[in-house]
């Protein structure tokens, strides 16, 4: 996965996993929608997630839920 764009979650064991995003990433300005979970989300009026070429973005922490 060289030059790949993706997500990191450490969890509190020591254990971690990458999640690697490719092109099909959408996002979303608000807060979560409803059903967010479910694998039949009408994402259509999403928008594409910006793509950071070359670029380094800061780490962000997300509290748990």
């Amino acid at each position: 996965y060289d030059e790949c764009t993706g997500v990191l979650v450490a969890y509190d064991d020591g254990t971690s996993e990458t999640y690697y995003t490719d092109d099909s990433w959408k996002t979303l300005d608000e807060t979560t929608p409803a059903g967010f979970e479910d694998t039949d989300l009408d994402d259509s009026s999403w928008i594409s997630a910006t793509e950071w070429v070359n670029g380094k973005a800061n780490l962000v922490t997300v509290p748990r839920a």
